[in-house]
């Protein structure tokens, strides 16, 4: 079984892909479909970052 925290990371990459499909579709940041996006690529990054700084602690 994949640990948590590698899939996250798949997500995030698709999630950066699409952010990335999004920016050009809409020529930048300021549609709103590519805020969302991005949005939803943030809330992933902190939850990797959640889950590496707990595995950190308790490898500490």
């Amino acid at each position: 079984m994949m640990r948590k925290s590698v899939l996250i990371q798949l997500k995030m990459e698709r999630a950066r892909g699409r952010l990335n499909e999004l920016t050009k579709e809409y020529n930048g940041f300021l549609h709103s479909e590519v805020i969302k996006q991005s949005m939803i690529l943030d809330k992933l990054i902190t939850q990797f970052n959640h889950k590496e700084e707990t595995k950190n602690k308790a490898d500490g």
